[in-house]
This record gives structure tokens, sequence and C-alpha cells, in this order.
């Protein structure tokens, strides 16, 4: 931020719990939340400011709720009550469970709202399994900030961890901008390989973005002297 970088937060977490994030370290950036849901371009100036980006609507959301239960998943995981446009899943032993099971349990979601494929998209994190409405996630969170603050895609580095960070990985390389990868997630560092501009950290979580942002930093400090 000393560097005139404005750094935000893109969150799978409801809105609330995102500024208070963002204000704990005194953030400069914008904040994108419930997975490219809602976004807040100012939160430094106006928290109240929300703009709705999509979405699943209360119709959707109960269909959801009442699929999971009838399949008896409701026993497995309970639902993140704070989200207001996207259903989260977190397995009971929450937050002491076993990231690497997610994906199984994400493969069953997925199977009991087959017939809803084209109305939602399903990913998991390493804590959680998210079911948004279809077009609505991280990248397209991403790509709708860039238009409302007039800044391109070249100008954006990503940091991510996780299978529901792939739609962000992907607009942002496109556009050009860097990407980071801070948790060795097979399933997401196969996809990253064909990416021009990607950075694979050797630590995990916020030491891993510590680790990125210094090389940044450097890489960046090059290319202002050539």
């Amino acid at each position: 931020m000393s560097h005139g970088i404005k750094i935000g937060l893109v969150s799978g977490r409801e809105t609330l719990t995102a500024l208070a994030v963002h204000r704990i370290f005194d953030l400069n950036g914008p904040v994108i939340s419930e997975n490219g849901a809602e976004l807040v371009l100012d939160p430094r100036h106006n928290e109240t400011h929300r703009v709705k980006m999509g979405g699943l609507s209360l119709s959707q959301i109960t269909t959801i709720t009442q699929r999971l239960g009838a399949s008896g998943l409701g026993e497995r995981c309970f639902i993140d009550p704070e989200k207001k446009y996207v259903v989260t899943l977190y397995p009971n032993e929450f937050p002491r469970h076993r990231p690497e099971d997610l994906p199984i349990l994400c493969d069953r979601v997925i199977a009991v709202l087959q017939p809803l494929a084209n109305e939602v998209e399903i990913s998991y994190s390493s804590a959680a399994i998210d079911i948004c409405a279809r077009g609505v996630n991280k990248g397209a969170g991403i790509q709708k900030m860039c238009e409302a603050m007039s800044v391109p895609l070249s100008a954006v580095a990503f940091v991510g961890d996780s299978v529901n960070d792939l739609p962000a990985f992907e607009v942002v390389s496109r556009g050009g901008g860097w990407v980071a990868l801070v948790r060795a997630e097979p399933a997401v560092k196969s996809c990253l390989q064909t990416c021009p501009r990607v950075y694979y950290a050797r630590a995990s979580a916020s030491e891993g973005a510590v680790e990125f942002l210094e090389f940044f930093l450097r890489h960046r400090n090059v290319q202002e002297r050539v």
C-alpha cells in the first residue's frame, strides 16, 4: 500500500466478515464477497454502498436446501446462515475437519443437485462447499470490479488457494495480470500450467501471500528500472 497499490479482498465469506477483515488490516482496496455476488468499491469511506452482482434467489435457496435435506447431506454438513446469495456447506467437524475430504463431499453435492445444473455452480475451498448462481464467481466479480473502477485486468494480481479460486485465476491470467497459488492443491496447480504470469508460493495461506507480495514488488521495481 505504501507503494501506491490498492489491496482488497476477494472472498467466499459474507460481506460483514469480509469487511471486518478489511478493517482489521486497514486495507485500501475493494471487497468482493460471497464468491463474487456482492461488491463494496470503497470500504474505507463507505461500507454501506454495496453493489449486488448476482446470486441465488430466495426460491433457489429454498429448493437447494430442501434437496440437500432430503438427500441426508443435512446430517453431514451445516449451512452458513449468514450468506444472502450463496449456499455454503461446512462439514460438521469444521474447523477440525479434513480438507482432503471436501472434494468427495463436493461430488455428492453435485450429484444431489444435478437437476439444477443449469442454474448453479458448485465448487469447494479448503473449508467449505459453495453453491452459487451460474455465472457468479470470483472471476466474474473481479471483471465487474475492474469495469467499475476503470482498471485493466493486466494491473491486477490475485492470490488464491482453492478450486473456487479457479475462475479468478482464469480471468486475471487471461487479462494479463499476475496470479499466485499459496497452497499445494494439485487440482488447481494443474490448471495454472498455461498461465504466463504465475507464482507458486513455497509457504501457504497468509505466509504464502506475503511471499508473493515481496516477489511482486521486486518484479515491479525491476520493470520500472528497465
